[in-house]
């Protein structure tokens, strides 16, 4: 469980409120200041019981160990995320009819749940947006590179066919794991 940050100033690993309370001196070392830190801090959600897209893009072996372990992260670890909440608190307030808005869906893959959140759904259009902060917008239509699925959004039948396919990845390992633990 994530328990505070890491200083790269000198305090080694603090808790989230000592920080922010050593962070009210403003002291010189501080490359963050005292109401960014508090943003940051309140931005964090709590721990929840599925496992978010975003977890998944990341390595599967740290989600599960910073969810058994205590740990601390760099606040710049935590400042691009609290960044894109400021933005998405702007877009989720501005009313779209026939849109879906920062609504969060769930679905139950061989028994875990898995969660997301995209930015907009227009339904009409076919399109889902999962937006990114960038150093400067993209010109001519173009996107980065790494903000876009290659291939477009899939089809109900190609998630179902993909759901299915880790379903039996997820089955045939426990088997697997079964057997040697039989053997042992």
């Amino acid at each position: 469980m994530l328990k505070g940050f890491r200083c790269p100033y000198g305090q080694g690993a603090i808790g989230f409120a000592d920080c922010l309370e050593h962070s009210r001196t403003d002291p010189p070392e501080c490359g963050f200041v005292q109401p960014i830190l508090a943003g940051i801090v309140n931005n964090i959600r709590g721990e929840m019981e599925e496992i978010t897209v975003t977890q998944l893009l990341n390595c599967l072996r740290k989600v599960v160990l910073e969810r058994r372990h205590d740990h601390y992260v760099e606040p710049q670890q935590l400042y691009y995320a609290f960044r894109g909440q400021m933005f998405h608190q702007i877009a989720s307030g501005v009313d779209l009819e026939e849109c879906v808005v920062e609504q969060r869906f769930k679905r139950e893959v061989a028994g875990i749940t898995i969660s997301g959140q995209p930015d907009l759904i227009v339904p009409d259009h076919r399109k889902l947006y999962d937006f990114k902060t960038a150093r400067r917008i993209p010109r001519d239509g173009q996107v980065y590179a790494n903000h876009c699925w290659p291939r477009g959004v899939p089809t109900a039948k190609e998630l179902e066919r993909r759901e299915e396919a880790a379903r039996d990845a997820i089955l045939r390992a426990a088997k697997r794991k079964r057997r040697v633990a039989a053997t042992a």
